[in-house]
């Protein structure tokens, strides 16, 4: 009976430790390339107008940068269903998604990681499905965006930034890439794309819960 009781709470911490629960989340070593969809703006004649991609963080929720979806003349589709806007920041560019999008789903991260911890963006640049680049992270702007050296192009916006917690042996989100930092020369800038601003995971904490 003692060995039973034991296999048994072994096998029940193992499943809590691997994540186990109502619904699945991204666990172990699977990068989470499955919780990244892309977001599509189409006009009232079924024109394609802006593009991006999105997080999600819960059953039927998602996570977005705000100048994804701030189009007031456009409906937004994730893999062809409609998707509601319930909630937008301009000034921390993040906007909350709901709509018919199942898991997995990613968990967020209590923290910002370490200057030059590993972090993967993913995302649907120029419109390939849920590419990865991978970097380190840097640190946190005085304007409260950070930096990491992971490249991001057009379309990536509203993409994860992840970064694997070894307490937790899990992905967890800690940033929703928004930005490619350019080099303003004279009268332009030119787009530096081996670098990544985002939303760090603090501000998207305190985005959903005020």
């Amino acid at each position: 009976m003692f060995l039973f009781k034991s296999l048994l709470a072994a096998l029940v911490f193992s499943l809590s430790f691997l994540g186990a629960g109502i619904y699945r989340t991204t666990t172990s070593y699977e990068v989470p390339r499955s919780t990244v969809h892309q977001v599509v703006g189409l006009s009232s004649d079924g024109q394609q107008g802006p593009s991006g991609s999105a997080v999600v963080v819960a059953p039927n929720v998602l996570l977005t940068a705000a100048h994804v979806v701030d189009h007031p003349s456009f409906k937004f589709y994730v893999d062809q269903q409609e998707v509601k806007v319930v909630k937008l920041d301009r000034v921390r560019d993040l906007a909350l998604l709901e709509g018919s999008v199942s898991c997995p789903c990613v968990p967020l991260a209590s923290g910002s990681p370490y200057a030059d911890d590993r972090v993967v963006a993913i995302g649907y640049p120029l419109g390939y499905p849920q590419t990865l680049t991978e970097g380190r992270w840097q640190y946190i702007l005085s304007d409260g965006e950070a930096v990491s050296t992971t490249s991001i192009v057009f379309g990536n916006s509203g993409g994860g930034l992840f970064h694997f917690s070894w307490p937790h042996f899990q992905w967890e989100l800690v940033g929703i890439t928004n930005q490619v930092p350019g080099a303003n020369l004279g009268f332009f800038g030119i787009p530096v794309f081996n670098l990544t601003r985002s939303v760090p995971v603090e501000s998207v904490i305190y985005f959903i819960h005020h």
